[in-house]
């Protein structure tokens, strides 16, 4: 019910809780333990406000610790793929489970753009499914691991980096909070939605035949702007394709074959 949401969700059929088994995807707050209350909020707000024309899908898979179980997180992207879904965020990230990686490959199979974050460790153990981001062939261009920089374009100390396709900002971002709030919040779970909500911005501009996705996908990393010589001499090449340049992205998309 947060006011920055007002007339931006589906219809409440086509939403799921698949932590609480219900219909109402809703921020829960236990106690102090409850490190992940609001996260959901913040990324959703995010696209929001990169892509204010969009309809935001809320599929809550994780828990107010920021836990989860992954056969959640495999059924939520079968709803979502399944009730229309065109772009899934996934502010997550586990060990690589080849029964995850096979409903990624199948909804990007079905023209669905993933966008994934690369995780907070600070090092070089990118999460999955971000991390299988540079591996996959073909549809590989549909899924996209992110990393976080602050406004410097400098890496940010706990974004994991090597292999990530791009990074976006992702530090001191003002977001929708649970309670009618705003908040700040920091993280590769925060830079994610800025490229999940760049894709959706330029689907809600135009059309895109499933053949021009990949276009879609490539163009996102071929349009970011190089940050290597703003960055430590070890961390060039381990950025992806640099910081999301959404201007630049939008304006070359819209112009991408119909």
């Amino acid at each position: 019910e947060h006011p920055a949401f007002a007339g931006r969700l589906v219809s409440s059929d086509r939403m799921w809780d698949f932590v609480g088994n219900d219909s109402v995807p809703q921020e829960v707050y236990v106690d102090s333990n409850s490190k992940g209350y609001g996260h959901g909020t913040s990324v959703a707000g995010i696209v929001a406000q990169v892509a204010p024309n969009v309809k935001i899908m809320p599929l809550r898979v994780l828990g107010p610790d920021g836990a989860g179980d992954t056969d959640a997180v495999i059924a939520a992207i079968n709803w979502a793929v399944d009730h229309g879904a065109n772009v899934i965020n996934l502010s997550l990230g586990t060990k690589y489970l080849a029964t995850l990686d096979s409903e990624i490959d199948w909804a990007t199979w079905k023209g669905v753009l993933m966008v994934s974050s690369a995780g907070n460790t600070g090092d070089t153990k990118v999460t999955f499914p971000a991390s299988s981001s540079a591996y996959q062939d073909d549809w590989g261009d549909l899924t996209i691991g992110v990393g976080s920089t602050n406004l410097n374009d400098v890496k940010s100390s706990f974004s994991t980096y090597g292999d990530v396709e791009m990074t976006a900002i992702g530090e001191n971002v003002v977001t929708p909070a649970p309670g009618n709030r705003v908040a700040k919040w920091s993280g590769t779970s925060m830079a994610a939605p800025m490229v999940a909500g760049g894709f959706a911005l330029a689907l809600s501009e135009r059309w895109y035949p499933r053949e021009s996705l990949l276009s879609l996908g490539k163009t996102m990393s071929s349009t970011a702007d190089n940050i290597d010589k703003l960055n430590a001499k070890n961390l060039k090449g381990r950025l992806g394709a640099g910081r999301l340049n959404l201007e630049r992205f939008l304006q070359t998309a819209l112009y991408l074959p119909k």
